[in-house]
């Protein structure tokens, strides 16, 4: 039996395009949409870190930051110079 990952989508709006996205991720996974700006997303955001195995941010922006630095996070391949950052509990 295969578990499903979870992933946190993190974007500051939605658009046509962030939603194909999302649509082909929720065919395989578990995500957690954390769309919005503001303080209140922020707030949506860290706590969504915590649970999930890995991040998938539309746009570099102080959310995708706040995403992929405030939970339990390292990269995957070190050696990689774009490292994918995945929670360590799935690296293995």
């Amino acid at each position: 039996m295969q578990v499903r990952r979870d992933i946190v989508f993190i974007s500051a709006f939605h658009t046509p395009f962030i939603q194909d996205d999302l649509d082909l991720l929720e065919k395989h996974y578990t995500v957690r949409k954390r769309i919005g700006r503001g303080i209140p997303a922020v707030l949506k955001i860290v706590p969504s870190m915590f649970l999930a195995d890995a991040v998938f941010c539309w746009f570099a922006s102080v959310y995708a930051f706040v995403g992929v630095f405030s939970g339990p996070c390292s990269a995957s391949d070190r050696s990689s110079s774009s490292a994918v950052w995945m929670s360590p509990r799935i690296r293995n």
